[in-house]
């Protein structure tokens, strides 16, 4: 999750560790307290959030980082 910058995919992660969405789910609860796709999520803000601090564009670092534009990122 982190070497892709919070954009992998929850069936993907299924496929590669081959469990159930489901036993997936819960387990990653269960040792982290929070979901994989919420993982994800922070992962992938706490990116655009040093790119944007390194002095890079809003709409490049959105875009970068798998916002759909410069709004969702705000």
């Amino acid at each position: 999750m982190v070497a892709s910058r919070g954009r992998v995919r929850v069936e993907r992660l299924v496929a590669e560790i081959g469990w159930s969405r489901k036993r997936l789910w819960s387990r990653f609860r269960a040792q982290i307290g929070l979901t994989p796709k919420r993982v994800a999520q922070l992962i992938r803000f706490d990116h655009a959030a040093h790119c944007l601090a390194a002095g890079h564009g809003a709409a490049l670092v959105a875009a970068e980082s798998g916002y759909a534009d410069q709004s969702h990122l705000h």
